[in-house]
């Protein structure tokens, strides 16, 4: 069976672009909401298939997936950061951010 990849693209400057490397949607949800990439900088999030030479643009339903996992933690009592809160609000709508509590 193909494996997909997810591909983080961060917009460091006008000038360079940066890609990261994801093996699981998982890992890029984890990432994002532990803010172990530059959140404010993430432009695209593309899901590949390299065997079937197939890309999606998977950055909104990534973004609704890190809305989804935040409300988990805010409901044990973890708040997320202003950054992730406006990542959500960026790609997924703000209805999606409407409701999280930002840690102070």
């Amino acid at each position: 069976m193909p494996q997909d990849v997810f591909v983080l693209r961060l917009d460091w400057t006008e000038d360079s672009i940066l890609e990261r490397l994801f093996l699981t949607r998982a890992a890029v949800v984890a990432d994002i909401l532990n803010e172990q990439v530059p959140v404010a900088d993430i432009t695209a999030i593309l899901q590949c298939n390299p065997e079937e030479h197939v890309c999606d643009d998977v950055t909104e339903t990534i973004a609704r997936a890190v809305a989804n996992e935040a409300e988990q933690r805010q409901a044990a009592g973890d708040d997320i950061t202003l950054a992730v809160r406006d990542f959500i609000e960026k790609h997924a709508g703000l209805a999606w951010a409407r409701g999280l509590r930002v840690a102070a």
